[in-house]
């Protein structure tokens, strides 16, 4: 495995922590919100919490993007051919 790919397939895991990160405090920050009895602090929070959401979000669309990265392109491999082959359309 290629240097390279083994960087992306950190970072994968690395964004994979950070979306749970976001999540987890956009959870705390919800139950925080819940037990808050001031109007204004309430939405501060619930603003904090959605913003967590927002962060995760953008963690998963990153690590998703980074998989596919990291896969092998099998349509590079397949369209290799050798050029001592013949193929049925080669003329004769």
């Amino acid at each position: 495995m290629s240097a390279d790919k083994r960087d992306v397939k950190d970072e994968v895991v690395q964004a994979a922590r950070w979306a749970a990160r976001w999540r987890q405090l956009e959870v705390e920050a919800r139950a925080v919100a819940r037990a808050m009895s001031d109007a204004t602090s309430k939405r501060y929070m619930l603003f904090i919490s959605e913003s967590y959401k927002l962060l995760a979000e953008r963690a998963e669309a990153r690590r998703q993007r980074l998989a596919a990265m990291a896969k092998p392109n099998p349509s590079r491999a397949t369209n290799r051919r050798d050029p001592n082959t013949k193929s049925p359309n080669d003329a004769p």
